[in-house]
């Protein structure tokens, strides 16, 4: 069944420490959080003022921090 629609071209997931699935988006260019009653919550999409590039790896720490890559070859291609 469809999770979750549009997708937002999301490639890397993982969940947080309560369960909340993190997601990279290659389309929106963002790092997402989906909530238990399903509304999407914005945690990254800007460093240093400039827009993220192609969010693509994430991973939760054992303290809760979030890390994640930002490759540039997301969007330098179709």
């Amino acid at each position: 069944s469809v999770y979750r629609q549009p997708s937002n071209f999301t490639n890397g997931h993982t969940r947080d420490r309560q369960g909340r699935l993190i997601s990279c988006e290659h389309g929106t260019r963002r790092v997402t959080r989906t909530e238990v009653d399903g509304l999407i919550t914005v945690l990254a999409d800007r460093f240093e003022g400039a827009r993220l590039n192609s969010p693509n790896d994430v991973v939760v720490k054992s303290d809760g921090s979030i890390w994640f890559t930002d490759p540039t070859y997301g969007i330098m291609s179709d």
